[in-house]
């Protein structure tokens, strides 16, 4: 029995719109979904309705200059790395100014999780601090674990 083209083209087709419920799910992609330290804040029991809004504000704030310094740090990361290729490169000057670029990001950090704090009741800072210590899974490490996140916001 051979398969002619038609029929080639009607299994494909099936094929492909039995795909897309898939695709429409999406996934968590940038910035979305129950990341390790946001969510250490955002998913804190007794928050009341100001401070979940005051914490949305201002990630909502913070968010833009942190994208800004981000791409400030991969565009010196690129032009170190074409440096590297290229003889008699300053790689110093290139390598200093990816390092203030990275510090500029740990500086603009500190500065929104202290921001954050004063946001939080003892209690929930207390939590919220061992949440931040302890870092995404269980205990210390990268991969997959409980996190901060409730069972349904994975």
């Amino acid at each position: 029995m051979k398969p002619s083209l038609r029929t080639l083209i009607l299994c494909t087709g099936v094929l492909a719109l039995m795909a897309l419920p898939v695709q429409a799910q999406g996934g968590p992609g940038p910035r979305r979904g129950c990341g390790p330290r946001g969510a250490a804040c955002a998913n804190l029991p007794g928050l009341t309705e100001a401070q979940k809004t005051a914490i949305s504000d201002l990630q909502a704030k913070h968010r833009p200059a942190m994208e800004a310094r981000r791409k400030a740090v991969q565009d010196a990361h690129e032009a170190l790395r074409q440096a590297m290729a290229k003889p008699g490169a300053d790689l110093k000057a290139l390598f200093d100014k990816e390092s203030q670029a990275r510090f500029a990001i740990l500086e603009a950090r500190q500065a929104h999780r202290l921001e954050m704090a004063k946001l939080l009741t003892p209690e929930q800072q207390a939590l919220w601090e061992k949440r931040w210590t302890e870092g995404p899974g269980r205990g210390r490490g990268m991969g997959r674990g409980d996190g901060c996140c409730p069972r349904g916001m994975r």
